[in-house]
């Protein structure tokens, strides 16, 4: 075996060369351990149990490991969690109410004592990450436009300005809800008027008056969002992540920083749409790699 592969934190296994036996581990070099890995084989290879020993290893050098399974009864996360010291669980089953997260991105915060500049620049970038979300859901139908992004964007970035906490719904709410819609621009401040000017000009842009002066909406200005999220849905427990607020939510770059193991169980019998479950593996690699960017070190993905 080379050299550079006989020390290091995560085993590769056995080389055998004759009758000399070699423990190899990935590289350490900078650079070629950012590369991914992917595992091949039939079932009943060993997939399961050579992640298992790469879980062991990753637990015991101190590292954060994030397991996103979305296989069956999610086997590989359950025997993972039998060898994780209780004090680095994070369980995220994805049926189970309690532990249930919102689909939103809580590693993004602002203090109220922080500027006006900063509380929109960090709004603004939790909007781009719900674009993401959304374009996940691919549904040819239903392509957002330009305009449409637009009009997302500024109704996230508006909502999350006036609650870093809000919900994907409160989002939608402003989107196709006018009276709401209006409420929530005046009560933003002159400062912060200043600065989203031209998202209240694109949210203003969705509202129309009737010939009696009632207020209504452009749905038809917004169809393509609405149409994927409708897609949340139809399941229950995507339903109720896209309706909750994120104060509850793991924050990803603490946890991954204290060396936690945070398994997310996406199994298939509840999530059977194959959308479905693209959708919230896409939400959670988003966050992960969100957090990567935001500071969090020391993190290992299996999935």
């Amino acid at each position: 075996a080379p050299e550079c592969l006989l020390n290091g934190e995560i085993r590769i296994g056995n080389v055998k060369c004759k009758d000399t036996i070699q423990e190899v581990y990935y590289s350490t070099d900078k650079q070629i351990k950012r590369l991914g890995r992917i595992l091949l084989g039939p079932m009943g290879a060993g997939k399961d149990y050579y992640m298992v020993n790469m879980a062991k290893d990753i637990i015991k050098s101190g590292r954060g490991l994030v397991v996103i399974d979305y296989i069956d009864k999610c086997q590989l996360s359950e025997n993972i969690k039998a060898i994780t010291p209780s004090d680095k669980l994070l369980e995220i089953d994805c049926t189970n109410i309690k532990q249930l997260q919102s689909f939103a991105y809580n590693e993004l915060v602002y203090d109220e004592a922080d500027d006006e500049y900063t509380k929109v620049s960090i709004s603004m970038q939790k909007a781009q990450q719900l674009q993401i979300l959304l374009d996940s859901i691919n549904d040819d139908n239903a392509q957002l436009t330009p305009r449409m992004l637009r009009y997302l964007y500024a109704a996230a970035t508006v909502v999350f300005y006036n609650n870093i906490h809000a919900s994907f719904k409160n989002v939608i709410d402003i989107l196709i809800n006018p009276n709401k819609r209006l409420n929530l621009i005046e009560n933003i401040n002159d400062e912060a008027k200043d600065i989203l000017c031209d998202e209240i000009d694109d949210l203003n842009d969705l509202t129309k008056t009737d010939k009696k002066g009632n207020i209504e909406n452009y749905d038809s200005k917004i169809d393509g969002i609405i149409d994927r999220v409708s897609w949340l849905k139809t399941n229950m427990y995507t339903k109720l992540a896209f309706t909750r607020d994120s104060s509850d939510n793991i924050d990803f770059i603490k946890a991954i920083n204290e060396g936690k193991v945070i398994l997310i169980k996406i199994p298939e019998k509840q999530f059977n749409s194959r959308m479905i479950r693209n959708v919230i593996a896409t939400f959670y690699l988003s966050k992960v790699w969100l957090a990567k960017q935001l500071g969090a070190t020391s993190v290992q993905k299996i999935g």
